[in-house]
């Protein structure tokens, strides 16, 4: 093994080799070396790119908001040597240019809503100190900066829990949805203060809920508004709930007085579901089980449509058996 890497690197510096790898290495020599002229000539030339200049503002109005998005940066169109785009791009940190609103600021500062414009060619003597004295500015972009303020004033506004969920078979939400605080008071410009109703939450997905569960969600974001607080506490108590039934009287509505009506049957029984908790204060007096005289008044019906005045809060998925009713009309003597 040792004697044939010996000979290997002895073939290496044998006449005939030592010759070709000589003009091996020659040839590279002459490609590094055009390669490096054509690069000193080629950034030797004048060119014209585009430069992100950032921009920070500053001393914004107090009791003012701005409702225009600001350019975050100018694309500059410039023009220099190749040497000097290359060290601009790669080796120097541009500062952001830093914008003093109030010293632009017109005086209007009374009114409820104020705009003006910058050109944006008053910056630039500032942002050509920042570059070098060979790079020329021909163009900035944009032209003008746009300025809207609009006052800022605070409102009291309630709170919309946006919420997704499921509940396990044989689960109810128990009275309801709790969330604290009802209401947030909200700051931002008065256009938009002036319409605004309700503040909802970020959406909130729970899946299937198998037990009670409480969350602090936060209030969706809005352009140019902050709320405070800015998050709201839910919680969603959850119980088992039952079916039952109960009997009540059927009652008619706009019988005339010189009317007399036989209901056949008299009474219907009320199919309801209700969570355990609630299950013990239902009674009869809480339900009200009605048909109307005007609907077969003037037509050929022949039964009454039962339908379901009134019921407790706590009770649903309601049915009603029997649907529709017979009936006997007699004249009163």
């Amino acid at each position: 093994m040792k004697s044939d890497l010996l000979r290997q690197f002895r073939n290496l510096f044998k006449e005939d080799k030592v010759r070709l790898n000589k003009r091996v290495l020659i040839f590279f020599l002459f490609v590094a070396l055009s390669t490096f002229i054509w690069l000193l000539h080629a950034i030797d030339k004048e060119y014209v790119t585009e430069i992100n200049y950032p921009v920070n503002y500053f001393n914004f109005p107090e009791n003012r908001i701005e409702t225009i998005d600001l350019p975050n940066f100018f694309t500059l169109k410039v023009e220099a040597s190749g040497y000097l785009l290359l060290k601009q791009k790669i080796g120097k940190t541009l500062y952001p240019l830093q914008i003093d609103i109030l010293k632009y600021l017109p005086e209007l500062l009374l009114r409820d809503t104020i705009g003006f414009t910058i050109k944006t060619t008053t910056f630039r003597e500032t942002i050509e100190n920042q570059l070098s004295q060979q790079i020329r500015i021909l163009e900035i972009n944009p032209e003008s900066i746009r300025f809207l303020f609009a006052s800022k004033v605070s409102k009291v506004v309630l709170i919309s829990p946006q919420l997704k969920y499921a509940l396990k078979k044989q689960l109810v939400i128990k009275d309801e949805i709790v969330f604290y605080p009802k209401k947030v008071s909200v700051s931002g410009p008065v256009n938009i203060l002036d319409t605004l109703s309700k503040i909802p939450t970020v959406l909130k997905d729970f899946g299937v809920i198998s037990g009670s569960v409480s969350k602090n969600l936060l209030l969706k974001p809005i352009k140019n508004l902050t709320y405070s607080p800015n998050n709201v506490d839910i919680n969603i108590n959850v119980e088992e709930y039952t079916e039952s039934s109960i009997e009540i009287p059927i009652t008619v509505l706009n019988l005339p007085d010189s009317i007399k009506i036989q209901l056949l049957p008299e009474k219907v029984k009320i199919y309801y579901c209700t969570g355990l908790s609630t299950f013990n204060y239902i009674n009869p007096s809480q339900f009200l089980a009605v048909i109307n005289y005007n609907e077969i008044k003037n037509s050929t019906a022949t039964k009454f449509t039962v339908l379901i005045k009134e019921f407790p809060d706590h009770v649903f998925n309601l049915r009603v058996n029997p649907r529709t009713v017979d009936f006997i009309i007699k004249t009163k003597k």
